[in-house]
């Protein structure tokens, strides 16, 4: 989809297959120089830029699960691209003109870079946080009445909830079916029925270990630090565990926040996150490159890195061969593989042993972008 232009409020869309464009959906207002992100796999941002009046702080989003189907009469359809409208979406703090835009590794977050306020270029970021992810229940205490949901999206199965016994209450008989229940569970044999956690479900907080009551008759002997009851729809109760494997629903409300400072002023750039291979040994990167500083025509050559998730601040990293302003980026791929990973061997191909040399240098830049 190719959006906008200078005077444009207009779309492109490029059918890969046909290798043909064909009119898409109208913007609410013509912007050039503006960022453009897919938010997640239905929605489309666009944000910043330059309109008729001068630079923007406004925002457009795209929602596919709001537009039309491409046959109506048709369930399955998939939506309609060309009949897809946008939405007003929430401001940036400051207008951005020529802002770059990248997605970062971790869920629901989009960071917006540099631009020009009408006034000067800018080496400030800023952070959209979409709240359409799972909050694990360990990153904040839980409280009873929340509602939690599986966090890995799988389902969960646990004890039912089974009071606590107590010596004064009772006769005889119950306890004696109680102890044949409990010899029926020790043999192995299954029980008649779990309380279960669907995919997607909710289910509400009813109880949380207290380190007070330790010992107490009013908590039950299986809580213990990190442990909760819950209540499924139907208001069956569950056994104590782990809130490990649970987590808080996604609230969906877009908040900004301040983000990294940029080491120099900057509009015009490109920006990318680099997922740096393997991902479980090198965390991901956004390389900011290019662009206009406040020298007047004065395009960079530099380039600079963000350590997602570590940083507070960019850092530069190196310098281009050429000066750059407006320019665009993209992880490359060479042999479908991303940065320093190795290529597979053809299959037959042994491995030779290396020769005993001087080890060489190590590179901390050594990756490609």
């Amino acid at each position: 989809l190719v959006l906008g232009g200078y005077s444009l409020d207009s779309s492109e869309i490029l059918d890969i297959e046909a290798m043909r464009f064909r009119p898409g959906p109208q913007l609410r207002s013509a912007r050039a120089c503006a960022a453009a992100v897919m938010l997640d796999e239905h929605r489309l941002m666009v944000a910043g830029g330059y309109d008729r009046l001068g630079c923007c702080d406004s925002t457009e989003i795209m929602d596919l699960r709001k537009a039309p189907k491409e046959d109506e009469w048709d369930d399955e359809s998939p939506p309609s691209l060309e009949k897809a409208r946008f939405w007003p979406g929430p401001r940036l703090s400051r207008q951005r003109g020529g802002c770059a835009v990248a997605r970062l590794a971790a869920p629901g977050r989009v960071l917006f870079i540099g631009g020009f306020d009408g006034q000067e270029r800018l080496n400030s970021t800023e952070l959209l946080d979409l709240g359409n992810y799972v909050i694990p229940c360990e990153k904040r205490p839980p409280v009873i009445g929340e509602k939690v949901v599986s966090k890995d999206g799988s389902a969960q199965v646990a004890d039912l909830y089974k009071p606590k016994k107590k010596d004064d209450e009772g006769d005889g008989e119950d306890s004696d079916e109680e102890e044949h229940n409990d010899a029926e569970a020790e043999e192995g044999k299954p029980r008649k029925k779990n309380w279960t956690l669907a995919d997607r479900d909710e289910a509400t907080i009813v109880a949380l270990y207290d380190p007070e009551l330790d010992g107490d008759s009013d908590q039950d002997d299986d809580a213990e630090e990190g442990t909760f009851r819950l209540a499924d729809l139907e208001g069956t109760e569950s056994a104590w565990q782990s809130i490990e494997g649970y987590g808080y629903p996604p609230h969906h409300h877009m908040a900004w926040s301040v983000g990294p400072t940029l080491c120099c002023c900057r509009s015009g750039s490109a920006a990318v996150l680099f997922p740096t291979a393997p991902l479980r040994e090198h965390k991901p990167r956004v390389v900011v490159a290019g662009g206009c500083d406040d020298l007047p025509n004065q395009a960079l050559r530099s380039a600079e890195v963000l350590q997602v998730g570590e940083a507070t601040q960019f850092m530069d990293a190196v310098q281009m061969c050429e000066r750059r302003a407006y320019c665009g980026a993209s992880v490359a791929t060479v042999l479908g593989k991303l940065g320093n990973e190795p290529a597979e061997k053809p299959s037959g191909e042994h491995e030779q042993v290396p020769q005993e040399s001087e080890p060489a240098p190590q590179d901390a830049t050594s990756d490609d972008a």
